[in-house]
């Protein structure tokens, strides 16, 4: 449900989740919540909302075909963040990443992402939820960054680039 208190509750159990021997403390994680400007970030967060597909497929040519597996998560999300596991550069660039997903019914989830691009020929993704809290994942979550992108997304609601919806 789309709703400040929801929203606040979901990035406040992520970032606690952080306290402790993942290198965070306390007050660390409580100053950066503070920074976050929740009730802007729900419109943000809002108008960012898109499905996310298990499989996609976009040529860039105009004879290439777009496709779209199955839903991943039965509901829109936000991207919010990713770490790169690991990447290989060819002819393509493939990468291995854990991403960090915002879904409508506010859960944070990680998701296991294979990429390959080609030189902006094509992008192809595959993308797996992965069954695990996010910190137990494989993804180094950078909480500092996270409260920039936040910002960031903010700023755009701030500066009238996103329209502002009622919820």
């Amino acid at each position: 449900m789309l709703s400040v208190e929801s929203l606040q509750e979901a990035i406040t159990d992520l970032f606690e989740g952080g306290i402790g021997e993942d290198g965070y403390s306390s007050e660390e994680v409580e100053d950066m919540l503070v920074e976050i400007n929740f009730p802007t970030l729900l419109q943000a967060v809002r108008h960012e909302m898109m499905p996310v597909y298990s499989y996609s497929y976009d040529g860039t040519s105009p004879h290439d075909i777009k496709y779209r597996g199955p839903d991943l998560f039965g509901q829109n999300a936000v991207f919010l963040c990713e770490d790169v596991v690991e990447a290989s550069i060819g002819s393509d660039l493939v990468t291995r990443s854990i991403e960090l997903w915002l879904r409508e019914d506010m859960t944070i989830v990680p998701v296991a992402c294979v990429s390959i691009n080609n030189e902006g020929a094509y992008l192809s993704e595959y993308r797996v939820e992965k069954e695990c809290d996010p910190w137990q994942s494989e993804m180094e979550i950078d909480l500092e960054e996270l409260v920039k992108e936040f910002a960031s997304m903010c700023d755009k609601v701030l500066q009238n680039e996103y329209p502002f919806y009622e919820l």
